[in-house]
């Protein structure tokens, strides 16, 4: 992980004067994990895609909401900001200051699509089997959630061909 981060911190910044890590790749796949150890090593806040996707059905906006509140503002000199969504009331919460930071680590499905990959300095894509991704899923969401994981895993692969989101990557990671 060391190495990892000296390849990242020699990277210029691409979102204003933000060092952009993306971490993509599907649900369950070790995403979050990975980025929180890799955040450490940087010294790096990170966001999480989960945070901005209004749940099961709002895939689709996630990455419209990273453009707006987290890329926009730091391309422009601002601050990035965000509204951590909570799956299980259906709201928005209070805003959460990102500032400008050197080295910002966004994790999540759809994180690194193709516009916001424009202004990342480093892209890693994470996968891990199906079947390893969707017991880790069903395994922190409880058994009623497997339908719900089916259609997001369809959901989230018609993206990633859409977006051609593994190739944007600069490595891949095996979380399984």
């Amino acid at each position: 992980m060391a190495e990892l981060a000296k390849q990242i911190a020699k990277r210029e910044p691409r979102a204003g004067r933000t060092r952009l890590v993306l971490v993509d790749g599907p649900g369950g796949a070790g995403k979050s994990t990975f980025a929180r150890t890799l955040s450490k090593a940087l010294g790096a806040p990170v966001v999480s895609m989960d945070d901005l996707i209004p749940g099961w059905d709002g895939l689709k906006e996630g990455v419209p909401r990273l453009m707006e509140w987290i890329i926009t503002p730091l391309t422009s000199g601002g601050r990035a900001r965000y509204r951590p969504y909570d799956w299980e009331t259906l709201e928005y919460g209070a805003w959460i200051d990102v500032g400008r930071p050197d080295t910002l680590v966004v994790e999540g499905v759809s994180s690194a699509s193709r516009e916001p990959s424009k202004y990342a300095s480093f892209v890693i894509w994470v996968d891990a089997p199906r079947a390893v991704r969707l017991a880790r899923g069903i395994a922190r969401d409880g058994e009623r959630s497997q339908g719900l994981w089916e259609r997001w895993m369809a959901e989230e692969r018609a993206l990633f061909t859409r977006e051609d989101t593994e190739r944007q990557a600069d490595i891949r990671i095996s979380g399984a």
